[in-house]
C-alpha cells in the first residue's frame, strides 16, 4: 500500500514537471545574433529531457567567423529570459561551429526556471 502510495504521488509530480516543461517549450524564442555575417541560426524545435530544455538549432554557416572580428572558432551563447526588472541569465555556454549543422542546445538545466516569458538566444564571439 505504502509503495502503490509512493508511486501515485511520483506519477503526479512526473506529470506535473512534464506539463510545466511542455509550456515552457512553447515560449518565444528570439535570436540576438553579433555574427550573422559569418553564421546564421534558425530554431527548429525543443523539447524536454531529464527536466532540461533543449532546443535542435540549424546552424548556417556563410564564411569563417574571424571574418567576422572572432579570434577564435568558439562563440558564446547565453539564454535570456524577459522579465519585468530586465533581462534574467538563466545559462551560458560556448559552442563551435565549423560547418552548417543541426545541433542541440540546452536552453534551461531546470525546466521550471522556464516560464512562459519570452527567452533570448545570443550568439557572440568568445575572445
Amino acid at each position: 500500500m505504502v509503495a502503490l502510495k509512493y508511486n501515485i504521488v511520483f506519477l503526479a509530480f512526473t506529470l506535473s514537471i512534464s506539463l510545466h516543461a511542455n509550456e515552457a517549450i512553447s515560449n518565444e524564442i528570439k535570436i540576438n545574433n553579433t555574427v550573422e555575417k559569418c553564421i546564421t541560426f534558425s530554431p527548429i524545435s525543443s523539447r524536454n529531457e531529464k527536466n532540461s530544455v533543449l532546443m535542435s538549432i540549424k546552424a548556417n554557416v556563410e564564411k569563417p567567423t574571424y571574418e567576422c572580428g572572432c579570434r577564435s572558432m568558439m562563440l558564446d551563447y547565453s539564454v535570456d529570459m524577459k522579465s519585468n526588472k530586465g533581462p534574467f541569465q538563466i545559462l551560458s555556454s560556448k559552442v563551435s561551429v565549423l560547418s552548417s549543422q543541426e545541433m542541440l542546445l540546452p536552453l534551461s538545466t531546470d525546466s521550471e526556471l522556464i516560464t512562459s516569458q519570452e527567452l533570448m538566444i545570443n550568439f557572440s564571439c568568445s575572445n
